[in-house]
């Protein structure tokens, strides 16, 4: 992974309160201006409500966004790499929900 990636998947796993784990709730995040305590790249969602610094390692340092939040863990983050024509972009959900497994 580079400092450079411009948007990652990050994996949350679902699960209520004293329930097993029934599924995964996977965010998109793109790369902000922002540099996060750590200098690595802030990312976040669509509508700012998540924000993570993210390493060139792949780790992550989620960021409050309000003074309420309870911040989750990722339980993965994965690059979404620019192939090479036409900006297109390859995630694989499948791969992530089964590593959930």
């Amino acid at each position: 992974m580079s400092s450079t990636t411009p948007a990652y998947e990050l994996t949350f796993e679902s699960v209520p309160a004293g329930a097993t784990r029934t599924s995964a709730d996977i965010v998109q995040v793109h790369r902000t201006d922002a540099l996060g305590a750590g200098g690595h790249p802030v990312y976040a969602d669509a509508g700012g409500t998540i924000r993570a610094e993210i390493s060139d390692r792949g780790e992550v340092r989620m960021i409050a966004t309000s003074a309420r939040q309870v911040l989750r863990r990722p339980v993965c983050c994965r690059a979404l790499v620019p192939l090479g024509w036409a900006g297109a972009k390859r995630a694989r959900r499948a791969d992530l929900v089964r590593a959930l497994d």
